[in-house]
């Protein structure tokens, strides 16, 4: 298998107009994931627009992360109801893992075949140290 390529990464900013964004999430015929790098610890200049797109990314059947643009810590998705209602739409928290270890991890996994939800159930596991173990379940448990 090779490791999907078709996964998009969008930083979000405090000033962000998501109409480029839900264009994209509209037409794109073979995105597979889209990756939101949201600032802090999950926030976003949210307003409804990006629920919207949330929203119509996960019916599109897109796998929809939410990551931060933080060097270090993590995506609390608990600290705000704004991470808590994206995680209600269908988002993931990607916790403390690294843009790039998002987009390679949801590449490889994607690429071997898995489905939706297994995709999901690993991307909240640490497989191989990319995320803090006590964010995570262990390789061992799967």
């Amino acid at each position: 298998r090779e490791v999907q390529s078709n996964i998009l990464v969008v930083k979000i900013n405090p000033v962000c107009q998501f109409t480029a964004l839900r264009l994209v999430v509209e037409s794109a015929k073979a995105l597979r994931a889209l990756v939101l790098e949201l600032y802090g610890n999950g926030k976003s200049s949210y307003k409804g627009a990006l629920a919207e797109i949330i929203t119509a990314a996960v019916k599109k059947g897109l796998i929809v992360v939410a990551a931060t643009q933080c060097a270090k810590g993590l995506v609390n998705v608990d600290a705000h109801s704004i991470g808590r209602e994206m995680i209600s739409l269908g988002a993931i928290s990607a916790k403390d893992m690294t843009t790039e270890a998002v987009v390679t991890k949801l590449g490889v996994l994607i690429g071997c075949g898995y489905g939706d939800e297994k995709v999901r159930d690993l991307m909240s596991r640490s497989l191989c140290g990319e995320m803090t173990p006590d964010t995570s379940q262990s390789l061992s448990k799967l």
